[in-house]
């Protein structure tokens, strides 16, 4: 009990705000939701950014192929092939939605498919028709809509090598003419000769056809570029050469490159013209036919002089001229030998 009347009033104020705080609090409690309230409204008004969601945003169904990866594009009539990647897309059906490699017997199967569908052989459109049939009748799918896009091309290999720059493998997405074939390799090297062989292989063995290189890129319309399809070998051959030895500047083999026509007076040129003392009346001509050797004895005064006509050299010829003097004979004779054995070792493998 109070003693006194100023102990009597401070313990009447304390209780008059011990009993105030509740309503207080409450207050205070109703303005911070009507605070929330106004938030929430606040977000729910278009061109209100949301808050970012901690959790990661739900992964939409997909509602249509990637673009064809395959370059050059393959067309609507390619035949899939063995190991060639296709993507399936079923509508509205995401668990079937996938890429598919064709297996090695030729068959694709999704998920879910007690067995697989036949694809090598399809087109696309074909291949589409195919497996909406299968999902349907094992009860996967009702009226299913079914898009098949080739993703990319294993099936259709070609082989290129040879005297070509860049040697490997290309896909025939489409027929490719072999001109395209060998720009894809990056064209031919300055040693390539105009002989390109086309290896098959086939039920009956295989099969090797020559085509002419000069004719090709002189006319590219002709017999000479045929369509290569896929399983195909290309091999472009060095080119052939001719041999320069005697007394020359600078003696040496020199291939004959596509569609040069090599002579003796061409040929002098790409030695670097003649050393002293040439004997030029008595030079010769060594070419090697069916085995069997043969001397041709040449004037390349007269020949030089546009008095005779100037002889073609065909492939592996070798031009002779001799040094002047009988002195001289027997040591350029063994020199001349050592030269001709040297050039046959060195380009017997050509470098490409």
């Amino acid at each position: 009990m109070p003693t006194t009347v100023k102990e009597w009033i401070s313990n009447r104020r304390a209780i008059m705000t011990t009993t105030d705080a509740g309503p207080r609090l409450r207050a205070a409690g109703i303005c911070a939701l009507a605070a929330c309230l106004v938030a929430s409204a606040a977000a729910q008004t278009p061109g209100t950014p949301l808050p970012s969601s901690p959790l990661p945003p739900p992964q939409s169904m997909p509602t249509e192929l990637s673009p064809n990866l395959v370059a050059p594009a393959v067309p609507d009539n390619y035949p899939i092939g063995r190991n060639d990647l296709i993507s399936v897309f079923v509508s509205q059906i995401p668990a079937l939605t996938r890429q598919v490699r064709v297996s090695a017997n030729g068959e694709v199967r999704l998920p879910y498919m007690s067995k697989g569908v036949v694809a090598a052989g399809d087109t696309p459109l074909q291949l589409q028709h195919a497996l909406a049939a299968e999902l349907q009748g094992e009860g996967l799918a009702r009226d299913p809509v079914v898009e098949v896009t080739v993703r990319e091309v294993a099936s259709k290999p070609i082989i290129i090598g040879g005297a070509v720059k860049n040697p490997g493998t290309i896909q025939a997405a489409r027929p490719l003419s072999l001109l395209e074939v060998l720009a894809s390799a990056g064209g031919l090297v300055d040693a390539s000769g105009d002989r390109v062989l086309v290896s098959t292989s086939s039920s009956a063995g295989p099969q090797v056809a020559e085509f002419n290189l000069a004719h090709l890129m002189q006319n590219p319309n002709t017999a000479d570029n045929p369509l290569l399809s896929g399983g195909e070998t290309v091999t472009v051959l060095p080119a052939e050469r001719i041999y320069v030895v005697g007394a020359f500047q600078k003696p040496g083999a020199f291939p004959l490159s596509v569609g040069q026509n090599m002579t003796v007076i061409r040929a002098v040129a790409l030695a670097g013209g003649f050393a002293s003392s040439p004997n030029k009346r008595q030079g010769q001509i060594l070419r090697t036919s069916a085995g069997v050797r043969q001397i041709l004895p040449i004037d390349l005064d007269r020949i030089m002089k546009h008095q005779s006509p100037d002889l073609p050299l065909e492939s592996d010829d070798i031009l002779y001229v001799a040094t002047n003097g009988r002195q001289k004979a027997m040591a350029t004779a063994l020199q001349d030998t050592v030269q001709v054995v040297t050039l046959g070792i060195a380009y017997t493998f050509p470098k490409w």
